[in-house]
């Protein structure tokens, strides 16, 4: 996946969870040498074990849906900036337990 900046992946597809996929792309190597991809999750179904799940595989941002335009927009600027992604977004962090339109794992 070197070449590739960011993936947005949905943790609800047909046969897989996004998840499930990006721990696969890690355990076959995908990002060799340090050039892995930063991650944002999209998911209607927050959870804090989700949340601790997509912390452990290096999750930049779970953002819940629906989505908020604006938000993700600022979101992938941050990640690709290097900078928090709630930072970006101009607002406090999220209780865990709640969600909202965006939160850290």
């Amino acid at each position: 996946l070197c070449g590739v900046d960011l993936l947005i992946l949905d943790q609800r597809m047909p046969k897989t969870t996004g998840l499930d996929l990006l721990a696969s792309l890690r355990r076959r190597g995908a990002g060799v040498a340090g050039c892995f991809p930063a991650v944002i999750l999209i998911s209607a179904f927050l959870s804090d074990d989700l949340r601790e799940r997509a912390s452990r595989l290096g999750v930049a941002e779970v953002i819940e849906k629906p989505i908020n335009t604006a938000h993700l927009l600022e979101s992938v600027r941050a990640v690709l900036e290097g900078r928090p992604p709630q930072e970006a977004a101009g607002e406090p962090e999220a209780q865990p337990a709640r969600g909202g339109r965006g939160t850290r794992p």
